[in-house]
């Protein structure tokens, strides 16, 4: 039911391709906006926690390897 919630909620936001090159070296999170890559991460992310701080603890952990949330350490496909 929550994942439900959850993806209803992303699907009414604005869809721009590629906002996570603006600030190649910070993590970028702005659920009013999503691209394709941010819609899944903000889904699993928001169905994993329990609070903000949680989800923000999740969205390093799905995006980025070993937690380095810096362009270079982001996962770039879902199988990395």
């Amino acid at each position: 039911m929550i994942f439900l919630k959850l993806f209803k909620y992303t699907l009414s936001k604005r869809y721009i391709n590629g906002f996570l090159f603006t600030h190649p070296k910070k993590l970028v999170v702005n659920l009013k906006t999503i691209d394709c890559f941010t819609f899944i991460d903000y889904i699993l992310a928001l169905s994993q926690s329990r609070n903000a701080n949680g989800f923000i603890e999740d969205l390093i952990k799905i995006r980025y390897i070993d937690e380095n949330y810096q362009f270079f350490h982001r996962k770039h496909f879902f199988s990395d």
